[in-house]
Formats: structure tokens, C-alpha cells, sequence
């Protein structure tokens, strides 16, 4: 009988810029669950020019995953299917309502922080970060939290959720400092609770962790996206 039958089917390959952006919260998300993956970096204008002419980006635009056979983009989307594929959906058409609404939310507070990398001027958008958003959407995680037992937005179980939250509570860290945990000790156990996954343990040692706010990085998407 072939070895073949049995062979591991391939690691979703992902296709981004040398940074965090958009595609973050997927790295993030598949460490957690300890789902080995790929990356294509994205160094040149035809790199992803070349996935255009292929007519794998629908939109014309990255992250885009490959897996399974589907080419499938737009960050949330390609969150859903890893949840519904590794169970990180909930139990219930309630859980998943819930996971939806929690999910979108906190990326509504996770563009603030993107929009922020590409400011022309950052020490005005860090203080909006700090006076207007993170007081709008910090109170709102921390509540969400507050309805289950267990550190986990449903619990005690670990959703894709989550993660989106838990990228948010990661960009307080680094850009506002950690006053907010006293304040809101739900999201900080949250976010801790996170840290101490095993696949997030190893995600964040290593080199992996794609480059944030420093370096190159906003030069480069735009030389890549031709502005």
C-alpha cells in the first residue's frame, strides 16, 4: 500500500508583506492552535502582481491563504474557515453569533492600530489610540469577558475570537503601556491566558514574529502597492 494514502496534507501557505498589517491576527491565530503553516513574503511589486495575473487574490488584495485547495482571502474570512475547521467556533449557533460579534469589534479596534503604522503623523494618532479608542472598545472586551466563567470569551474554551481580541490587548501593550490591566482584569487574564498557550509560547520566541511598528515596513507596502 502507497505511503502516499497516508501523507500529511500541506501546510496552508500564507502570502503577506514582511510585517504584521492584516495578517497577523491569522499567525496569531494558527500558533494558538498549533497548526504549522508557510509564508510567501512579499518583497517586490511583482510578487504580487504575479498573484493578480494568476487571479488568486479575488480582491486584488493580501492576505491571501492557500489551503486546502482554496486560495481564500480577507483576513476574517480566512479566520472563519480555520475556526469551523478546528472547532474554534463554539458549541452553538449562539456561540458562533457571539464569536462574530466579539470578533468584528475587536477589529474595528484593530484597524485603529494598522491605520496608525501608516499615519503621517503618529504622535497625533497614538494619542487618539489613547483618549478615544482604547476607552471605547477596552470597557466593551472587558465586559464581553465578564459574561462567562473562564478566561476565554466563551469560557473556557479558546475561539478565533480571541485572538482577534487578544491582537488588540497585544497592541495596548506595546503602544500605550500596561496601565490598562488594572483597569480591566478580565482582559488581562484574557490576554494572559493567551500568552501561556503552548503554540503561542513557541510563536513568540522565535523569529517568526513578524516586525511591528519599526524598520521598513511602511516603505515598503507602499513601494509593493506602488504608492
Amino acid at each position: 500500500m502507497s505511503d502516499e494514502k497516508f501523507a500529511s496534507p500541506p501546510a496552508p501557505i500564507l502570502h503577506y508583506f514582511d510585517g504584521r498589517g492584516l495578517a497577523e491576527v491569522i499567525r496569531l491565530f494558527l500558533a494558538a492552535i498549533e497548526v504549522d503553516f508557510a509564508e510567501k513574503v512579499l518583497v517586490e511589486k511583482q510578487c504580487l502582481e504575479s498573484l493578480r495575473e494568476r487571479g488568486l487574490l479575488l480582491f486584488g488584495q493580501v492576505p491571501l491563504v492557500e489551503v486546502d485547495g482554496l486560495n481564500l482571502v480577507q483576513s476574517m474570512a480566512i479566520m472563519r474557515y480555520f475556526a469551523r475547521k478546528y472547532d474554534r467556533y463554539g458549541k452553538t449557533r449562539a456561540d458562533e453569533a457571539l464569536c462574530d460579534m466579539y470578533a468584528d469589534g475587536a477589529r474595528d479596534f484593530v484597524i485603529r492600530f494598522v491605520a496608525y503604522v501608516f499615519s503621517p503623523n503618529r504622535e497625533a494618532a497614538l494619542e487618539e489610540l489613547r483618549v478615544k479608542w482604547a476607552p471605547k472598545y477596552l470597557p466593551r472586551i472587558n465586559d464581553a469577558l465578564l459574561l462567562r466563567d473562564g478566561p476565554f470569551l466563551l469560557g473556557d474554551s479558546l475561539s478565533f475570537a480571541d485572538i482577534v481580541a487578544f491582537e488588540c490587548l497585544e497592541y495596548c501593550d506595546e503602544l500605550l503601556g500596561e496601565e490598562w490591566k488594572t483597569e480591566y482584569p478580565a482582559a488581562a487574564a484574557m490576554h494572559k491566558a493567551c500568552h501561556a498557550l503552548p503554540g503561542m509560547i513557541k510563536y513568540f520566541a522565535t523569529r517568526r514574529r513578524a516586525p511591528g511598528w519599526v524598520g521598513s515596513y511602511v516603505e515598503d507596502v507602499n513601494r509593493i502597492l506602488g504608492r
